[in-house]
């Protein structure tokens, strides 16, 4: 790929950091969005400029490389309707990835305890730990949301 300016900049270095998180499509959908905004002042008071924005939401974007590692038999019975890369594949089954982390560890409780009532989810959780809950939580929240 040739470098022809900030924007492929951009786009080699973060294929190059964190290619393994984010798919072919993302990552060429970087470029053009930041060539649209590069220019654009966020806050003219302060200097802020939308390169320094672009520059500091290519690092959100790259932070999900690091998404936290689980034991894979902690989350093999969340697979089938969440999906391996917290994405459903059903209607009415909620996407789990990139979700807020106290959010997702508050419903985990809530179905554990009986609060909020749903069949299979009350049974998924029902033999939980609160280490378990929150290890569920921190993982699926680091996983880069669609």
């Amino acid at each position: 790929m040739k470098a022809d300016g900030p924007p492929t900049l951009l786009l080699l270095n973060i294929a190059g950091f964190s290619s393994e998180r984010l798919d072919d499509y993302e990552i060429g959908m970087i470029p053009g969005w930041a060539a649209c905004c590069a220019s654009v002042p966020v806050n003219v008071s302060t200097g802020l400029r939308m390169k320094h924005v672009i520059f500091f939401a290519a690092l959100s974007l790259a932070g999900p490389a690091c998404a936290q590692s689980i034991d894979p038999e902690l989350i093999a019975g969340c697979l089938p309707c969440h999906g391996a890369d917290g994405i459903s594949r059903f209607g009415g089954v909620p996407n789990l990835a990139g979700q807020n982390e106290p959010y997702l560890l508050n419903q985990l409780r809530a179905f554990h305890t009986g609060k909020r009532l749903h069949k299979e989810m009350s049974y998924m959780s029902r033999h939980m730990t609160e280490d378990e809950m929150e290890a569920i939580a921190a993982y699926f929240s680091s996983l880069p949301a669609r």
